[in-house]
């Protein structure tokens, strides 16, 4: 029905919204009246959809296991260098629409609420997206702003694939995992081999999930989190980078009641900075997930020699301004995870020199050592050389991957209670290990399956003169190979 505007049509319940997306001029606007309309709806010009009613959320699009709600066909892709809002890229705006899987359960992970095909620009607005596979599938390039939005156990908030650069702008939402349950499930963002990407988020919430992010598979990772807030969700960012070369940088969030890791960099050349106050908790030690600090940007490295804190520096900040080779003194005890990614040798004073948190050798880090200093938590090794000379481990983890080795002299493992059978392990996921004079105190030596797509590889662990429990029960299709003097 055509009302006093011609560039406006509206929709009532038992007529089609296809029908007036195609009657309605380029710009124009399709105003949804409360109802839940099914069959998929096709956007290829620039058009603006709203329901009659700002104030609540009635107007219902249903999606199902193979068809999303809403596709968007854009222009055909071109160079990712393109410059955003090309003239005669549809810009498409969305307000006060409820998206939401047809059947009575929540969609698999094919359905969708609305897919990006094609360059598209897109506004979404005060609208909801519930019990979907994916909220908003971006398979295309596209740039977007999403502000005030709800995402309520979707599987996927927003998942981006396909290697066309896509720009994303949300605020002021939230991400929630299944409402009324204690079991957390699906994630805010995800990743499936995407290519440049820039992510802004700010002041969103995250709440109830297996997971606020996953940025792992991206060819070029620009990302911000701002005045987010993540709780009680089993972990939080996790970041990869398939050319090394991505950002992520955090400020004034709060991590709390996270089972697992806040952030989670896979990849040394990933810078994670912070600025303002970011606060930190986690339920548990962290197990099976490497942790990256949050690092303030310093001057470049510059230093052979720093004593913590005498120089007024934390740890990290001491390894970031330090140079290769370089000798950094702890007298005292820190709480705060590392990235060694630099050879450096780290030694401590005795009993008094402590690291409370996770310490990470990432690629291109061969060399490093730590001396004379108690660990509290785990020690992992991704492809490089690690000496660990007089330490005293609290929690033994130490994780062997990418065909790294890890040498132990003269370590122990002192007091505390098994905190559960993660708490004293080595695994070899595909290196080895070669321990002299220690008293690993019934540590378990473990070849460990890898994890989906992780790397595999050769193990073995060479045993001098030192105590330790061997087992392969946790083996996926290797022994490990063992030789001991002991």
């Amino acid at each position: 029905m055509l009302c006093d505007e011609p560039n406006e049509v509206e929709v009532h319940p038992g007529e089609s919204i296809q029908k007036a997306v195609d009657d309605v001029s380029p710009g124009g606007t399709v105003v949804i009246f409360p109802g839940t309309y099914s069959g998929t709806i096709i956007l290829a010009k620039t058009i603006n959809i709203r329901s009659s009613c700002e104030d609540h959320r009635d107007v219902f699009i249903a999606a199902t296991e193979r068809d999303p709600a809403v596709v968007l066909k854009g222009l055909p892709e071109v160079s990712v260098d393109r410059p955003s809002r090309d003239e005669g890229v549809p810009h498409i705006g969305i307000k006060h629409v409820v998206f939401r899987y047809e059947g009575s359960e929540s969609g698999p992970i094919s359905s969708a609420g609305i897919r990006l095909e094609g360059r598209v620009d897109i506004d979404l607005a005060r609208c909801e997206f519930r019990d979907l596979g994916k909220g908003i599938d971006v398979a295309a390039e596209s740039e977007a702003t999403v502000s005030h939005c709800k995402f309520v156990n979707c599987k996927a908030g927003i998942s981006f694939e396909g290697m066309s650069r896509k720009r994303f702008a949300v605020k002021d939402s939230l991400f929630l995992g299944p409402e009324g349950e204690r079991k957390k499930r699906g994630s805010g963002f995800e990743v499936d081999m995407a290519g440049p990407l820039n992510l802004v988020v700010q002041a969103t919430t995250f709440s109830n999930l297996s997971g606020v992010a996953s940025l792992g598979e991206i060819h070029g990772l620009d990302a911000s989190f701002t005045e987010c807030d993540m709780h009680d969700c089993s972990s939080g960012i996790d970041v990869g980078d398939e050319d090394g070369k991505g950002t992520l940088i955090v400020r004034n969030c709060r991590f709390t009641a996270l089972e697992y890791h806040p952030i989670y960099s896979l990849y040394s050349s990933i810078r994670v900075h912070g600025s303002g106050k970011s606060f930190v908790s986690c339920l548990s030690p962290p197990v099976g997930f490497i942790p990256a600090t949050i690092r303030k940007p310093l001057a470049a490295s510059s230093r052979s020699s720093v004593s913590v804190p005498e120089d007024g520096l934390t740890l990290q900040e001491a390894i970031d301004v330090s140079l290769p080779g370089g000798v950094i003194c702890l007298s005292k005890t820190v709480e705060e995870s590392i990235v060694l990614d630099k050879p450096l040798l780290i030694r401590g004073a005795g009993t008094s020199s402590c690291i409370r948190g996770e310490v990470f050798v990432p690629c291109g880090a061969d060399g490093v050592v730590l001396e004379d200093l108690t660990i509290d938590s785990k020690v992992w090794s991704y492809g490089e050389s690690v000496v660990l000379r007089g330490i005293r481990f609290r929690i033994l983890r130490v994780d062997i991957r990418g065909g790294g080795t890890v040498e132990l002299r003269d370590c122990n493992v002192v007091g505390g209670t098994l905190f559960n059978h993660y708490s004293r392990m080595i695994m070899l996921q595909w290196g080895t290990l070669r321990a002299f004079a220690c008293n690993l105190n019934g540590a378990h030596v473990v070849q460990w399956r890898p994890y989906e797509g992780g790397d595999t590889g050769p193990v073995a662990a060479f045993m001098d003169r030192s105590s330790a429990e061997t087992c392969t029960q946790y083996g996926h299709s290797r022994d490990v190979l063992i030789h001991t003097d002991s």
